[in-house]
């Protein structure tokens, strides 16, 4: 009876170590789990020094094959992620060079509506590589800052030339534009330098954490809305610069 059940011992270990480098995946992990049922159907009186040895090399050819699957599992799900990882980045990339077009459109009006459409499209993609998200959000969300922030320029200017009832010619609708946007970025500080302000007070209580958050999320949308009017003030000024240089 002791020799049975040492050469069945020895026989599921063979079985076993054949197949241990298997790719055939699905059928190896059936046949495996056959032989463990096996194994433990063997009525046995070996020594126990003796079973725990044949247990041992049993057990290592199971976890050689099962590990390797393990790590092909995983390397699937890496290389699944990836993907789409990759093809979210490719739309939000799309909706990126979209939104770097539309202060070309002749309607302003339009390159407002569909701004916002482009926004609510960015929220149904999922996440991107968190090594690239940052970066494709911050060029997304400054391509529709420099919409909205003209638009808004583009209604003070017809308000207040509306209120004057005035028509400025090319230039001085330069100047009033930088203007405007000086006077825009100095509102913009003093409620940044109030932000800050509240955000040094706050106490490092786990309790503000949400206060927190919002108060540091208002914080860089202000600061990315000062570069861009700033960016825009650059831009006319180029425009200026090229009237003085064709007077």
């Amino acid at each position: 009876m002791q020799n049975y059940a040492y050469d069945k011992y020895k026989d599921l270990i063979r079985q076993s170590i054949a197949l241990q480098n298997s790719e055939d995946w699905e059928g190896t992990t059936a046949k495996l789990k056959q032989l463990q049922n096996q194994w433990k159907d063997i009525d046995s009186s070996l020594p126990r020094k003796v079973t725990s040895k044949l247990w041992t090399d049993f057990r290592k050819a199971h976890n050689h094959f099962f590990e390797r699957l393990k790590v092909k599992i995983n390397n699937e799900k890496n290389a699944s992620r990836e993907q789409f990882y990759e093809t979210n980045y490719e739309k939000k990339k799309q909706l990126v060079d979209e939104a770097n077009t539309l202060l070309d459109t002749n309607n302003l009006n339009d390159a407002v509506r569909r701004a916002k459409e482009l926004q609510a499209e960015w929220k149904k993609v999922g996440p991107v590589n968190p090594a690239v998200s940052d970066q494709v959000w911050e060029r997304f969300i400054k391509a529709c800052d420099r919409i909205f922030e003209t638009s808004s320029l583009e209604h003070f200017i017809r308000k207040r030339q509306q209120a004057n009832n005035e028509r400025l010619s090319e230039q001085d609708g330069l100047h009033a534009r930088i203007n405007a946007l000086k006077d825009f970025i100095k509102s913009d500080k003093s409620e940044l330098e109030v932000l800050e302000q509240n955000l040094d007070k706050l106490s490092d209580s786990p309790s503000n954490d949400t206060f927190r958050n919002m108060l540091q999320g208002k914080i860089r949308n202000f600061k990315r809305k000062i570069n861009t009017k700033q960016e825009m003030i650059e831009g006319l000024k180029e425009k200026l610069g090229a009237y003085s240089n064709n007077a």
